[in-house]
């Protein structure tokens, strides 16, 4: 009986150590991530804005149809998931193809790495007030240029024309992100033993076949995770599109997350706003299963 009132108390003593370390990090998720969601997904049944704050009621799923009637939100979707899909696929492209060529040693490989990581510590707000300069219509550097080549007689509308604004968007967010895979993925080369390289060139395999066998394999869960945060990151972009361009011309570079940020605070309409956000959320949502499950199935398979 002593021996198991023993055990007992021990047991207690580390049920109570265990709430006082993870009972205030469980409060504080609870409070900024859990409670924030649930609230949101409370909002898209309601009629809530600044006219009736304190008093909003429930309407079913009325607000989403409102929202869906204004077929905004139908652009922004287009334009999220374009921008996210297109910027996703150049930076990794770009990333790897610099993580590559700086993998070789040479003499300014260092330095080469340390000058493209300037672009990704820079603000996203700087740079796009720094990309938006470049494409202005009249003063802007780009147009100079073009115009002094011979390019194009008369300055070229980026960031006011519905076909390139989008375009100078994702030229800017690449310029950012691309550094960021490349980083990722250099650690990931180095990480490869040189020995397996090593004795497949012994055994006669070429270059090719030595990045196709040996390097894309063991830099699988390097790729899964870049590809993911490039998703996440680009998807919920904001500062740089409001910086830009504010969704405009005509909604032509509207996203999801400045369309949710009009509606809540230009609109006030907080519960379209809740919607848009949900939207985002469950989408994100998809993407992060699918990652899991990819990153599943390649460990089963190793």
């Amino acid at each position: 009986m002593k021996k198991g009132t023993g055990k007992r108390t021990i047991i207690t003593k580390n049920t109570r150590y265990l709430f006082c370390f993870a009972g205030p990090a469980c409060i504080y998720m609870g409070i900024i991530a859990v409670y924030p969601i649930l609230y949101n997904f409370y909002l898209m049944f309601r009629n809530m804005s600044t006219r009736n704050f304190m008093n909003h009621q429930f309407v079913g799923l009325d607000t989403i149809k409102e929202l869906l009637d204004k077929g905004v939100i139908w652009t922004a979707a287009y334009n999220t998931v374009l921008f996210t899909v297109v910027c996703t696929v150049i930076q990794f492209v770009i990333g790897f193809a610099f993580a590559m060529l700086l993998s070789r040693k040479f003499c300014m490989a260092k330095l080469s790495k340390s000058l493209l990581l300037v672009s990704w510590l820079i603000p996203m707000t700087v740079t796009g007030i720094l990309f938006k300069f470049i494409f202005q219509t009249d003063s802007g550097i780009l147009n100079f240029i073009l115009q002094q080549m011979g390019v194009v007689h008369s300055p070229v509308e980026w960031l006011t024309s519905e076909r390139t604004a989008i375009w100078c968007i994702i030229a800017a967010n690449c310029w950012v992100g691309i550094p960021f895979d490349m980083v990722l993925l250099s650690t990931g080369l180095a990480n490869i033993p040189e020995n397996v390289l090593e004795s497949a060139s012994i055994d006669g395999a070429g270059r090719i076949q030595r990045f196709l066998h040996i390097t894309l394999p063991m830099l699988r869960p390097t790729m899964y995770s870049i590809l993911i945060l490039g998703v996440i990151y680009t998807f919920k972009v904001f500062d740089l599109v409001q910086v830009m361009t504010g969704g405009g011309p005509v909604n032509a570079t509207e996203m999801l997350s400045t369309y949710a940020y009009k509606l809540g605070f230009r609109e006030f309409n907080f519960s379209q706003a809740s919607v848009v956000a949900n939207f985002m959320f469950i989408l994100l949502f998809i993407v992060g299963v699918i990652y899991l499950r990819f990153v599943n199935d390649d460990e089963v398979i190793e």
